[in-house]
């Protein structure tokens, strides 16, 4: 009896530097800083890549978790 033909993978290309995307860096969120914020309060924040305002107020984590938000100071002066 003849035994199957064992078929193998080609050999991986040797990875090129020059050719190679980057690899974005990983988000390092400051765990100490998120802890003293509080989810359940709510800011308005502005988005500092487009300049533009998010009209929805967000979670006050969200300023820990997204760097590109930047709180923009409330209307009300009590608040």
């Amino acid at each position: 009896m003849a035994t199957p033909k064992q078929i193998t993978e080609p050999a991986a290309p040797a990875v090129d530097a020059a050719t190679e995307p980057a690899q974005p860096a990983a988000q390092v969120i400051d765990i100490d800083k998120l802890k003293t914020l509080d989810p359940r309060r709510k800011v308005f924040v502005r988005d500092s890549r487009t300049g533009r305002k998010i009209d929805n107020p967000v979670p006050e984590t969200h300023l820990v978790i997204f760097p590109h938000l930047r709180e923009v100071a409330s209307k009300k002066e009590g608040k």
